[in-house]
């Protein structure tokens, strides 16, 4: 696996990006930052890692293990790469498997997911690649009544989804018998299009009315103060 000559730095940990492997983006911090995870509690698993962003900030929100699943070897040999260098290394594990067939030898609270953006579109050139951006329409299906998934009632779902996809995943978890418990829509730039939805579900718990849409970039290209507010423990410039 060879490296990119490329280190995004956060405040507390670094991620190298390498290659084959999808990079950093907006759409990770975003689920990172959002996720409302108790600071104690059993396992957090991470579908889909990478470069193992995700899993990195849940770490450092909570005192929780953390557990990071993918099905590209190059993906997982990436974070493993990162959580050398990472401070809470000791309760954090990386392992080669799919969500449908993952096995988790401990118990899941929460579980947070940034599933393939694309869902029966054109398939990426780089297999890797695709992997980790295009699905098939039956995805939502497999990921939300896989046994890891449904292994604890009182589990809660994090993902963030594009808004061209929320209604097929809104279709499936509500056939599947989840609650929708939180969401937040957000714009690109504000007063643009809505592009993301970030979403909470459960078995249990009573559904919060969605707040108005946030934006995370000002028309200037500023981070807007929404997101400067959510991401204020990561980034190292916040206020650009």
């Amino acid at each position: 696996m060879k490296r990119f000559n490329s280190i995004f730095r956060f405040k507390q940990f670094h991620i190298q990006q390498t290659e084959g492997v999808f990079r950093l983006g907006t759409d990770a911090v975003l689920l990172g930052s959002w996720a409302s995870l108790q600071t104690n509690g059993n396992a957090i698993l991470d579908v889909g890692t990478g470069t193992g962003i995700v899993g990195f900030m849940a770490a450092q929100r909570t005192e929780r293990h953390v557990i990071g699943i993918d099905v590209a070897p190059d993906a997982i040999r990436s974070a493993n790469l990162n959580r050398d260098s990472n401070p809470w290394r000791q309760r954090i594990s990386f392992h080669c498997s799919s969500v449908e067939s993952f096995e988790p030898e401990l118990k899941l609270d929460d579980i947070l997911m940034n599933p393939p953006y694309f869902l029966n579109h054109t398939p990426n050139a780089i297999p890797t690649l695709n992997v980790a951006r295009h699905g098939d329409a039956d995805l939502p299906q497999r990921w939300l009544q896989s046994p890891a998934v449904i292994s604890n009632p009182d589990v809660q779902i994090h993902l963030i989804l594009p808004t061209a996809s929320f209604v097929l995943w809104q279709r499936t978890w509500e056939l599947l018998g989840w609650t929708l418990i939180r969401r937040q829509s957000v714009q690109g730039r504000r007063n643009g299009p809505v592009i993301r939805q970030l979403i909470c579900l459960g078995k249990k718990g009573l559904a919060e009315q969605e707040t108005e849409p946030k934006h995370v970039y000002e028309i200037d290209g500023a981070r807007s103060a929404w997101y400067q507010s959510l991401t204020e423990g990561f980034y190292l410039d916040v206020d650009r």
